[in-house]
């Protein structure tokens, strides 16, 4: 339980104990993703075949002529990504020295999106939604600092007083992932025995 006004700065990089990506291992990941080779189809014979699927559906137009000059420039930006990423501290760095390319921001955030929700299927905190009360494998969380966090969070707080469990806290993350957010949800039904749509609505109250 938190007695006074506490603000948590949850730097990048806070999930990789549960198994997200470090900001080396998203540009790892991302690079090879955006290196596009099309054949005389403009099908990729190189790259994430996912991702160029909605990259086409982006640029789409009736207009044909049109549709192949603004894919080609989206598949362009994607190949400078995947250059250039190699240099970069970061790829929200690579972004923001873009910033006025929209084509670079659109493809990085997609890659970004791709790989964070690859890895959060993969990670510790993976609950199967087509089992309704499902949760994640407490012991894999035991040794991280989530698992920690949530003990000193609802010591002292009872299930009379859960309502204002977030009364005292702000969380500040650079994290792309849901991880918090995820794990809360979850432990908190589960300290409280709560129904989900009670912890969401709890969780509602939580600062950021």
């Amino acid at each position: 339980m938190f007695k006074s006004k506490t603000v948590f700065i949850v730097g990048a990089g806070a999930s990789a104990e549960i198994g997200l990506p470090t900001g080396a291992k998203l540009i790892e990941g991302m690079a090879p993703q955006l290196k596009f080779d099309l054949d005389e189809f403009s099908r990729p014979t190189r790259g994430d075949k996912a991702l160029f699927e909605i990259i086409q559906r982006h640029t789409y137009s009736d207009n044909r002529h049109e549709y192949a000059i603004n894919l080609k420039a989206h598949v362009f930006a994607a190949e400078r990504i995947s250059k250039g990423l190699n240099y970069a501290m970061s790829i929200d760095n690579f972004i923001d020295i873009h910033k006025d390319d929209y084509r670079i921001e659109f493809c990085g955030k997609l890659a970004i999106a791709s790989n964070i929700l690859k890895a959060e299927r993969d990670s510790s905190l993976y609950v199967n939604p087509d089992k309704r009360h499902a949760t994640f494998d407490v012991e894999k969380v035991k040794k991280t600092w989530f698992h920690r966090f949530v003990q000193i969070l609802h010591t002292g707080v009872s299930v009379d007083d859960v309502g204002g469990i977030f009364d005292n806290i702000s969380i500040i993350t650079f994290n792309y992932d849901r991880c918090i957010e995820h794990f809360l949800l979850h432990a908190l039904r589960d300290i409280y025995h709560l129904e989900s749509g009670d912890t969401e609505k709890l969780l509602s109250g939580l600062r950021g």
